[in-house]
């Protein structure tokens, strides 16, 4: 009892001070009692209109400088011949690149790198001039340099740029992949870009100091999606490459730049169906390989979403995962995959979203 009532008075006496102290600062004139409320509001308009000014002052000051800047780097596509070399290269986004390539100038030479190296028919009356086709399956990593060798030699010159637009899916759920499938994915999607990267640096560009190197990533590679844990984890990893590699040449005048594109309308992807077609369609492969092109054309390192709300995605990293299952939920964006080709908890889910729908 006789603690409590001392623990009482010593409580008492801090307020009593605390008070003694108030008084004394109020007869000061150290403290005011009542804020002037409108003179604050418009003190504080008046620092928000400002900073906002300054904001876009400083804004559109940074787009101008990138403006002029840009303008000064543009390859001058006629000045001389340039040697690019395109991964996957005979169908969908590497054929409508090769069309693009060869539309810039007369000076222009492509190499085609493909595990399947069957000519396209719009660019076939180039080929062994403009045009020379390699045979390479990209899992088998021990041959990229060799065929990079091969590529110099035929072509007689370093390459300039290197795209790497080969890509592959299994288009399997988790528990139906085997240990072949998902190294299979790696080795072509991840590994195979590191090898040709290597191989380029250490052969040919770091020696001139010159080059830039093009990763066709995903927006896949961005957030994950059901039935494409192999496909998400490589673009994953193709995207920490890139970031990664960036920083190791900032000194040189080497760069890399990614691409990252949502659903492309090829033959990789043909039995995926978008639920909300009018907000997020697919894109052409002739508009992925237009960005590509104006990538080299800049000669910078970028990174590139399309459509350019892709890069949202990022956001996702930063925010609660109910917010993260809600975005896919409201995009119905594990949604995709036919009944047929799910295992069985699967197609459980599957018709229990039906019903809940009917």
């Amino acid at each position: 009892m006789d603690s409590f009532k001392d623990l009482f008075d010593s409580a008492t006496g801090l307020l009593d001070a605390a008070t003694s102290l108030l008084d004394k600062a109020r007869a000061a004139g150290l403290v005011v009692d009542a804020l002037d409320v409108p003179t604050v509001t418009h003190a504080f308009a008046v620092t928000l209109a400002v900073l906002s000014v300054v904001a876009l002052v400083a804004l559109a000051v940074g787009l101008a400088i990138r403006s002029v800047l840009d303008w000064q780097r543009k390859i001058a596509w006629h000045a001389r011949p340039w040697l690019v070399v395109v991964t996957g290269g005979c169908q969908g986004v590497g054929e409508c690149l090769v069309n693009q390539l060869l539309l810039l100038s007369p000076t222009v030479r492509v190499a085609v790198i493909d595990r399947n190296p069957v000519p396209s028919a719009s660019w076939v009356v180039h080929l062994g001039g403009r045009v020379h086709l390699y045979e390479l399956d990209l899992a088998r990593h021990d041959q990229i340099a060799a065929t990079l060798d091969a590529i110099v030699r035929d072509a007689g010159r370093v390459p300039d740029f290197i795209v790497n637009n080969a890509g592959m899916v299994q288009g399997k759920y988790l528990t139906d992949l085997t240990t072949a499938d998902v190294k299979r994915t790696l080795d072509v999607n991840l590994v195979a870009p590191m090898a040709m990267t290597r191989a380029v640096l250490t052969k040919y560009w770091l020696d001139r100091n010159e080059g830039h190197i093009v990763h066709v990533g995903s927006a896949a590679g961005l957030t994950g999606l059901a039935w494409l844990t192999d496909y998400c984890a490589s673009k994953w990893g193709l995207y920490g490459f890139h970031e990664s590699l960036r920083q190791e040449l900032r000194y040189t005048n080497i760069k890399t730049s990614i691409i990252c594109p949502t659903h492309i309308n090829t033959t990789l992807f043909a039995s995926v169906k978008l639920a909300f077609p009018f907000i997020l369609s697919s894109l052409e492969p002739d508009y992925v390989a237009s960005a590509i092109v104006d990538v080299l054309t800049k000669n910078r390192a970028q990174d590139v979403w399309l459509p350019a709300f892709v890069w949202s995605s990022l956001i996702a990293r930063a925010v609660p995962l109910w917010v993260n299952d809600f975005g896919h939920w409201i995009m119905d964006a594990n949604a995709f995959l036919p009944e047929a080709k799910a295992p069985q908890y699967g197609q459980a889910a599957h018709r229990q979203r039906k019903a809940k729908q009917s």
